[in-house]
């Protein structure tokens, strides 16, 4: 898959878990995250980082089965980077994940 340098982190089980790992310092280049996950969700989560210096430009992707306009404007509007609906291929991802830590 992807050769990458940078460090991708994903983060589809738990928003809180995600942030406050986040917050005790993993590093991440990017992050891959679900809008449906329990206790805080990616629009909550990606609204956090957005609110915080030191995560206000870090590129997040929406990785979700929810396909509406209104998702994706939500997505957009909180500041996402990519927005990708479920099902999705592993080469698909790799490619979208390449052009996102592009310089």
């Amino acid at each position: 898959y992807g050769d990458w340098s940078s460090d991708v982190c994903s983060s589809d089980l738990d928003g809180q878990e995600a942030w406050e790992q986040l917050q005790g310092g993993l590093g991440c280049d990017l992050l891959v995250c679900d809008v449906e996950m329990p206790r805080m969700d990616g629009f909550q989560l990606l609204y956090q980082l957005r609110q915080d210096d030191r995560w206000a430009t870090l590129p997040v992707a929406m990785l979700t089965s929810r396909q509406s306009d209104r998702h994706r404007q939500q997505a957009q509007n909180l500041g996402a980077t990519g927005y990708f609906v479920k099902p999705l291929g592993i080469q698909e991802l790799v490619r979208s994940i390449d052009q996102l830590l592009s310089p």
